[in-house]
This record gives C-alpha cells, sequence and structure tokens, in this order.
C-alpha cells in the first residue's frame, strides 16, 4: 500500500509540474486526477509535454488472440479538460500501418473517435474508462499491423513462396503483464455495466422529474383556477352588499314616509288596496322577491359570524337568488299583461 501511494505521489506531482510549466490549464486539479488515475493502471503512457499540451505518449496494451500487444498512442488534454474530451491519435511505428475501414480509428492520421468520447461527460467521464473501452475495442479489431516485408525474388531452380501467401499480421509484441491486461478488461467490462445501469437510473430519474413537472403545472393550473373562483366570489359578495345597502335605503325612505302620513292609516295593508286580480299577484310576487331579498341578507349575516360555512353559504344563496329570478320574472309578466289590459284600444 506504501508503494502504491508513494507512484500516485510521484505520478502526480510529475503531472502538476507539468501543468504548472504550461499555465493554461482551467483545472488542474482536475487533469492530476484523471492523469494520475490512469497512468496507476497503465503505466505505459506517461505524461509529457507536446504542443504545449499535457501529453500521454506511450503504449496502450492491449489482449489479442491470446497475445499481449502495445498499441503505440498519444492522448491529448486541451486546456479546458475536463470539459473537452480528450484528443486522442495511434500513432504507427514504422514497421507498422494503421488498419483500412476501421470502425474507431481514422486511416489518414490515426485519430481515434469512440462513443465514449463522443459521449464525454465532465463530471461522469473518467480518462481511464475510456483507455480500458479503447484497449477492449482494440483487443476485438487491432487498429495497426505489421508491414508485410516483400520476400526477394528467388533464383531460379529455388523454391519461393506461394502466390497470395501474404497475410497481414498482428502488430508487434511488446513488453506487457497479460494478468494486469486482463485486469484492466475485466474493469472495463465491470465500468461498462455500472455505465449501463447508471444511465438507466438516469432515464428514470428525467422520467420522474418529467412527471412532477406535470403536477407542478397541473397544481398551478387548479390554483389559478381557485384564485378565480375566489375573485368571483368576492365580485358576488359586493355586489350583493350593493344590493342589500340599497334594499336598506329604501326602507328607511318607505319608514319615514310612513311617519310623515300617519293619519287614515291602519297598517301597511290599508295603503294597498289592489283593483284586481293580476294587480293583487303582483304585489304579490313583488313581496316574495324583497322576501328573497331578505332572506339573501340574513344568510350573509349568518356567514359573516361564522354560524354557516362558505359551501353551504353558497348553496343556500343559490336556491334562494333561482327563488328571486323566478319571482321578478312572474312579476315583469304580469306588470306586461296588466300594462296591456289597461292601456287603451
Amino acid at each position: 500500500m506504501a508503494q502504491y501511494q508513494q507512484r500516485r505521489q510521484a505520478i502526480d506531482a510529475n503531472v502538476r509540474s507539468i501543468c504548472n510549466q504550461i499555465r493554461q490549464y482551467h483545472d488542474t486539479d482536475a487533469v492530476v486526477r484523471h492523469v494520475v488515475n490512469l497512468l496507476v493502471q497503465c503505466p505505459s503512457l506517461p505524461a509529457i509535454t507536446d504542443a504545449n499540451r499535457v501529453c500521454l505518449s506511450g503504449t496502450l496494451p492491449i489482449y489479442h488472440s491470446g497475445h499481449t500487444y502495445n498499441i503505440p498512442i498519444k492522448v491529448w488534454l486541451e486546456y479546458n479538460f475536463p470539459y473537452s474530451a480528450p484528443r486522442i491519435k495511434v500513432v504507427p511505428t514504422s514497421d507498422m500501418v494503421v488498419k483500412d475501414n476501421h470502425p474507431h480509428v481514422r486511416q489518414s492520421n490515426g485519430e481515434v473517435f469512440h462513443q465514449s468520447l463522443h459521449a464525454w461527460h465532465p463530471q461522469r467521464s473518467e480518462l481511464a474508462l475510456v483507455m480500458n473501452a479503447l484497449a477492449t475495442e482494440f483487443g476485438d479489431n487491432p487498429p495497426v499491423y505489421a508491414k508485410v516485408v516483400k520476400a526477394a525474388q528467388p533464383q531460379a531452380g529455388q523454391a519461393g513462396p506461394a502466390p497470395g501467401g501474404a497475410q497481414r499480421q498482428p502488430p508487434p509484441a511488446y513488453p506487457g503483464d497479460p494478468e494486469a491486461l486482463a485486469r484492466e478488461v475485466k474493469i472495463s467490462q465491470i465500468a461498462k455495466v455500472i455505465k449501463d445501469d447508471v444511465r438507466d437510473l438516469l432515464q428514470q430519474t428525467e422520467a420522474r422529474k418529467r412527471k412532477a413537472e406535470d403536477m407542478k403545472r397541473e397544481l398551478e393550473t387548479r390554483s389559478n383556477d381557485v384564485d378565480r373562483r375566489l375573485t368571483q366570489l368576492r365580485s358576488q359578495k359586493d355586489q350583493m352588499e350593493a344590493d342589500l345597502q340599497s334594499k336598506r335605503t329604501l326602507i328607511e325612505e318607505t319608514e319615514q314616509w310612513l311617519a310623515e302620513h300617519p293619519e287614515g292609516t291602519n297598517g301597511v295593508e290599508d295603503l294597498i288596496m289592489p283593483e284586481d286580480r293580476l294587480t293583487q299577484q303582483l304585489i304579490e310576487e313583488v313581496a316574495q322577491d324583497h322576501a328573497c331579498e331578505d332572506t339573501m341578507a340574513m344568510l350573509k349575516e349568518a356567514f359573516e359570524e361564522g354560524k354557516i360555512d362558505l359551501e353551504h353559504y353558497i348553496a343556500n344563496l343559490r336556491t334562494v337568488a333561482k327563488d328571486q329570478y323566478k319571482h321578478k320574472l312572474l312579476a315583469n309578466r304580469i306588470k306586461e299583461r296588466r300594462d296591456h289590459i289597461l292601456s287603451p284600444q
């Protein structure tokens, strides 16, 4: 464990020294952390300075057809790393050739393109995992192969190789640890499983987030409906108070008139002598209309005193208002018929 910590500290100091010399990196700590985590697993990619950038230049061990091979590779980290993906190239030696139509390596310049680079995320991605994924991909399909050396033309009478016998060979082997490479491959596989699980979890989280946002919008809509209904009720309350005040004023005027004309009146009924049946019906409907007004006033007073709740107040108010509407409508019709009968032909 002590040796492992010393190794990490040595790599940390080297990478940090390179970053301090360049003085262009926005997040030196992140660069150091990514590089240290990679070089602890893959020491064959030492950190150097190239194009005034941190560059990991060396070989990437792969396991292909039961043998260990090392792929020459370079990894550049831009100044805004890890907010931009690393730039990776396969750099074949003089005795190697980049494979034609490789799914992850451009033949013209050796540039590497892979899903882990395309989906690079500054918080979730890890340089060591990207390199492990590339080691797995290159183990299945090596990006370079050894150049085929043409054999000298055989002299007459000597046997030579059969036409078409030359085959593309895997890249030349470099010193490597098969067990360590197997561990790296296993780690890469485990990392892929974890990444898939995290992706599924993120999708589920996004679904829950969308559902919560839908519920929030629905609650906001209902809240707006409640506010609109309260506004309507306040408006109705103000209108009812205005009508009540009008009726109180009318009652006061009537009482004042009765007080000024007491002679010859034994009661209110003596003041109103219907001339005919229609007039009598009109008086009764108007009385019912005023009774409804009094009832609504009593309901309002009971509600204000807390004797009834808002729900019962609204329900009873609607019932009384419907009755009042009927009496008003009937009174208007009786008045129209009476005026028609009494009007001169």
